[in-house]
């Protein structure tokens, strides 16, 4: 590095400091530049990134947390990002809508399912329609319909509700779906 006199940074270094009179395993970014003229030598800044580093590693067991759930939900979960692409799939899901591979949601990729209307059997407006009110924040509530459902070969009655994610300036980031086959009960007599 001083042959060069190109700087380095390190980023995340794991170590052992001293921190209010007692020794605590951390992490630090350490940026080294070398320094011009005769006596030369090397400029060190250090900066403390436990906090941050500490926080990414426990976000990251959360979020382990919430996949391990996520699957274990027994309603099929859909979660689709901004644009409509499907960025997650519980086991529930796909033990209706098969395994995929799965792409965004649009009028193409929905006809293998043959959404109706389960009232009436009708033929559904395209799909995207729905979703864009969704992304627009509209929330959809005991939505029923007909549909394909590939992994189990048959037609069905399904249940689907929809609740968009919003950040924090409002807008919607994402758009998670539960979609749940409608089995008739056993008449009353």
């Amino acid at each position: 590095m001083l042959a060069t006199g190109q700087p380095k940074v390190l980023h995340e270094i794991p170590g052992r400091w001293l921190r209010a009179s007692a020794v605590d395993d951390g992490y630090a970014d350490v940026a080294l530049q070398p320094l011009p003229g005769p006596e030369g030598g090397i400029s060190i800044a250090v900066v403390d990134v436990t906090e941050q580093v500490r926080l990414r590693q426990s976000l990251a067991d959360l979020s382990a947390e919430r996949l391990a759930l996520f699957d274990l939900v027994p309603s099929g979960i859909v979660v689709l990002d901004s644009r409509g692409a499907v960025i997650k799939v519980n086991r529930a899901a796909q033990a209706l809508l098969g395994g995929g591979p799965y792409t965004d949601v649009s009028p193409e990729s929905a006809k293998p399912y043959q959404l109706r209307d389960a009232a009436t059997g009708r033929d559904l407006p395209p799909v995207d329609d729905a979703l864009s009110r969704a992304l627009q924040g509209e929330r959809v509530r005991d939505l029923r319909i007909r549909m394909f459902l590939p992994a189990l070969g048959r037609d069905a009655s399904v249940r689907i509700d929809a609740e968009p994610l919003v950040a924090a300036e409002g807008v919607v980031r994402a758009v998670v779906a539960t979609i749940n086959e409608v089995v008739p009960g056993p008449l009353s007599a």
